[in-house]
């Protein structure tokens, strides 16, 4: 497969061949009716259609330069102001009143004055940033210079010059005409084969433009003159579009790549709360069990021992939490793990009603602890002075944990939403949190979680896990 780079001159060349095609039967179609308009009229009517052109593809690569906020600026500013005064000097050449040739001096001057003017910008793009809009800048630029050449062709009028002097006026236009497509393309930051298309377009246009202003009733120069136009304005406004076409693609790729970032920030934004929540709940029970173990003289020899165990076994579960925990399945006692859980609750003063089962399941031990740990928290949040129950059941196949409350239940409106990050009743001081990770470490665990409608008050959630015979 190809790099970007030469999927984009492939794209380059595709547009470039399709607007060729595309442009020039349209330009050409008046030859079929050659007796109302001949060779001379269509050339001046390709110097119109073709600065039309130009006009669009000035308007693309402002659109890329919007796109890329690169240095081309003043590249725009530059090509505004000459489509924008070559399409008022094209249609003014419409004017059957009016011989372009008689004007020629008035013409050349101010080819003069703009090619003394793009040195100019060449100069200052080396040393300024432009900060205005070189679309607004290139138009207002282009009026002037476009209603100033009008006013003095309508103030003057030149003698018509001989065919000896328009032979040298129009090889003076074309000389300015390469000094200004010089200046353009150092002013071009593209690639270098795209900077050649550029090139190739400009002196197209250069050659159409001295034609236009040469010996008049010239086949061969009316010949050069539509071939100049439609072939220079296709190129550059191919030119033009597959730099507008290029950013744009650049700027949504861009944007993907901005869209994945955030992804996964707040992947890890809400893998960091999640921790934190599993850290907040363990802690307060921990915090509850270590002042028994050290200021309860009323605690006995085997209840203290059970509280040092279940704090071992939590500290190291909270180690684990904020490192990278064990990521296989494996054969796990579910009273040793629930046995902790139940047992930090009971001590910070809630009731847990739980009987060990003696049974087992394929799963993580730290993952089936923190499951159980959020929805005891959860009933004890939303029901402090009520209790909770555990039982366990197996089915086939599957070993199921019903976790069962005496609080006020969840608001029906609010079931289906449940398990979504955030989601959290009105009354609830939570923070929408835990669900959401406790559902999604069983469904890493091949499990299921359900909250499941009771005939007896308060909330029940069936934890299912796969039992060993699945392994």
């Amino acid at each position: 497969m190809g790099t970007g780079g030469e999927r984009t001159r492939w794209d380059g060349a595709w547009s470039a061949g399709a607007l060729a095609l595309t442009c020039t039967p349209l330009l050409a179609l008046p030859l079929v009716y050659y007796e109302t308009i001949d060779l001379e009229e269509l050339a001046k009517a390709s110097n119109v259609v073709s600065h039309v052109f130009i006009v669009f593809a000035v308007l693309l690569l402002y659109l890329h330069w919007r796109l890329t906020n690169r240095s081309s600026g003043w590249k725009v500013l530059v090509l505004t102001a000459l489509s924008v005064q070559g399409l008022a000097l094209a249609t003014f050449t419409l004017d059957p009143d009016r011989m372009p040739s008689a004007d020629l001096p008035w013409i050349l001057l101010m080819q003069l004055v703009l090619a003394a003017a793009v040195l100019a910008t060449v100069g200052l793009s080396a040393r300024f940033t432009l900060r205005a809009d070189p679309l607004v800048v290139g138009v207002v630029i282009g009026l002037t210079i476009g209603g100033i050449r009008r006013t003095l062709l309508s103030l003057h009028d030149s003698p018509t010059p001989t065919d000896f002097w328009m032979v040298v006026f129009g090889i003076a236009l074309l000389a300015t005409d390469l000094v200004i497509s010089v200046a353009i393309i150092r002013l071009s930051i593209t690639p270098l084969w795209m900077r050649w298309r550029l090139a190739a377009a400009l002196v197209l246009l250069s050659f159409a433009h001295a034609a236009t202003y040469s010996v008049q009733g010239s086949v061969l120069l009316n010949v050069v003159m539509i071939l100049g136009w439609v072939l220079g304005a296709t190129l550059l406004l191919s030119f033009a579009g597959v730099l507008a076409r290029t950013s744009w693609l650049d700027n949504q790729e861009a944007l993907e790549v901005l869209a994945r970032q955030l992804q996964a920030v707040e992947a890890d934004a809400r893998a960091d709360q999640a921790k934190l929540h599993e850290i907040r709940a363990t802690v307060a029970g921990l915090g509850s069990a270590s002042r028994l173990v050290h200021h309860g003289s009323a605690v006995g020899e085997v209840r203290r021992r059970q509280l040092e165990e279940m704090i071992g076994s939590e500290m190291a579960r909270l180690q684990r939490l904020l490192h990278e925990r064990p990521q296989e399945r494996c054969a796990i006692d579910l009273d040793a793990t629930i046995s902790p859980i139940v047992l930090r609750h009971r001590t910070r003063g809630y009731p847990v009603d739980w009987m060990p089962s003696g049974d087992q399941a394929i799963a993580r031990a730290d993952d089936v602890a923190e499951v159980i740990n959020v929805l005891l928290e959860n009933a004890y949040q939303h029901a402090p002075h009520g209790s909770a129950s555990i039982v366990t059941r197996r089915t086939a196949g599957v070993v199921e944990i019903a976790v069962s409350d005496t609080g006020p239940g969840i608001d029906r409106s609010l079931r289906s939403r449940i398990f979504e990050w955030g989601q959290r009743g009105g009354a609830s001081h939570g923070s929408g949190i835990g669900l959401n990770v406790a559902q999604q470490l069983t469904a890493s665990l091949g499990g299921y979680l359900r909250l499941v409608d009771s005939p007896l008050p308060g909330t029940t959630f069936v934890l299912g896990l796969p039992t060993e015979e699945l392994s």
